[in-house]
């Protein structure tokens, strides 16, 4: 390897040149984030306009008078850089021998970044609701509260009907911060940059928004709402997944329409399946259809069992087994206790363990959105403040699921053995029918034995033929 010569440019290590050099390198970053960053809020705020009556091109000028160059007082390879930076983002065309243009957002992609941005944030809410609670992201949840809250005290404050453009910019800072915070939440960090990437490009296509203090008040009830949906339910570690992604899904519905673009974004066609617009805002809670929901669970469990008793589900059990395990760790812990009493802790680890298992047996069965509805159905089913659970209680539920583990891998591994998809079938509607009587009396959980028998007839007909 050839050694440096002496009159190299390699400075010495630690030496005063080196320092220098590091210096200057850092002092050329933060010209170039400073230039990136202000160009972008010039750009997403609506500062340029077009130069050309006969065009919507809007121009962004590096050098000359009105330049960026001299306006930010930096050399024009910053913000050249700068550009292609931005070009990068989204925001910025270049364009050789002509210049620099911001960009345009057709309908049709703006329609799409719409999907994008509400698939996303769905599913930062959704992943924070199915986690069990954890130090991280609690945080982050308390920091995008205190966020809102600054953004109420905004408003408090006696505006005109239309705000400042200084005033605008916090708002909208205070709007990005709150769901950057809910992403950090999730926990999915290159997801969070792409959201970034959509939401910018999504601000470019609407252009700037109005700001009256009726729009901030919904942005801060809704954003009130969101948080409210990601506490932990009563007596639970998780969260009602379908009540958080029903707050995020309105929430974005109502700022498509505070922002005037429902026309550009709704799909024509009437297929019924746009995220944004096809969906609830609110899960309707009927204490005199729980009798119908439970049904529901019970027919979606069913089939789900009937799935699994087809297929060498032996490898997939891993996960259903594992919290099987811990159930019945808690069930024997409670036991142990002198005074019989069950900690709220205890008690909460062990009903969202629950919620788990027939999730999770739901999901390998192959009918991935089965595990959606048994949540769903369980969280129009249950009071989980009220249930009755007691050690002896614990300890049945967890005997139960063992037994329709141990059915399960015994007929995945004897798939000759008739009558395994009938036996595992019959255990599972045992023990859903036995967590009927646990149930507060007024809540009429009936199971109509009928129905099941017909639906179990039709689920394992195939199968005589």
């Amino acid at each position: 390897m050839n050694k440096p010569k002496k009159n190299d440019t390699v400075p010495p290590k630690g030496s005063p040149c080196e320092s220098a050099t590091l210096e200057a390198s850092a002092t050329t970053s933060s010209k170039h984030q400073t230039a990136v960053t202000e160009i972008r809020n010039r750009i997403l705020r609506g500062d340029y306009t077009t130069r050309d009556e006969n065009s919507d091109r809007r121009q962004i000028m590096v050098e000359g008078k009105d330049g960026l160059a001299e306006e930010l007082k930096l050399g024009a390879v910053s913000i050249r850089r700068a550009l292609v930076e931005l070009q990068i983002e989204g925001l910025v065309s270049i364009e050789p021998h002509s210049g620099s243009y911001v960009k345009t957002v057709g309908d049709e992609e703006l329609r799409q970044l719409w999907r994008t941005r509400t698939a996303l944030e769905e599913f930062f809410v959704t992943t924070i609701a199915r986690s069990l609670t954890s130090t991280e992201s609690s945080k982050k949840l308390g920091e995008a509260s205190e966020i809102n809250q600054k953004l109420a005290k905004l408003i408090r404050k006696d505006f005109s009907s239309e705000y400042s453009s200084s005033l605008a910019n916090k708002v909208i800072q205070f709007d990005v911060d709150f769901h950057n915070k809910i992403a950090d939440a999730a926990g999915f960090p290159l997801l969070h940059e792409e959201l970034v990437r959509v939401r910018n490009r999504i601000r470019l296509g609407a252009g700037p928004a109005k700001m009256t203090t009726e729009y901030l008040r919904q942005v801060v009830a809704d954003h009130e709402t969101i948080l409210e949906t990601l506490k932990p339910r009563k007596g639970t570690w998780i969260a009602d997944v379908v009540e958080a992604r029903l707050a995020m899904t309105s929430h974005l519905r109502k700022a498509a329409m505070r922002l005037q673009l429902t026309h550009r974004i709704r799909p024509t066609s009437n297929s019924m399946n746009d995220p944004v617009w096809d969906l609830p805002s609110t899960v309707a809670t009927d204490r005199k259809r729980r009798s119908a929901m439970f049904m529901f669970r019970i027919l979606c469990e069913v089939l789900a069992a009937s799935l699994l008793s087809e297929q060498d589900v032996q490898h997939r059990l891993q996960l259903p087994t594992a919290i099987c395990t811990q159930m019945s760790e808690i069930a024997r812990e409670c036991a142990e206790h002198i005074s019989g009493a069950i900690s709220p802790d205890l008690r909460a680890r062990f009903i969202s363990l629950d919620i788990q298992f027939h999730c999770t047996l739901a999901y390998i069965s192959g009918l991935t959105f089965l595990s959606e509805a048994v949540q769903y159905s369980w969280h129009n089913i249950h009071d989980d403040a009220t249930r009755n659970l007691d050690a002896k209680r614990m300890a049945t539920v967890a005997a139960e699921h063992q037994k329709i583990l141990n059915a399960l891998l015994y007929f995945a591994a004897n798939s000759d053995e008739p009558g395994g998809e009938s036996e595992i079938i019959k255990l599972l509607i045992a023990h859903l029918t036995g967590a009927a009587k646990y149930m507060p009396a007024d809540d009429d959980c009936s199971v109509n034995e009928e129905l099941v028998q017909w639906f179990v007839d039709k689920c394992t007909s195939h199968r005589a033929k």
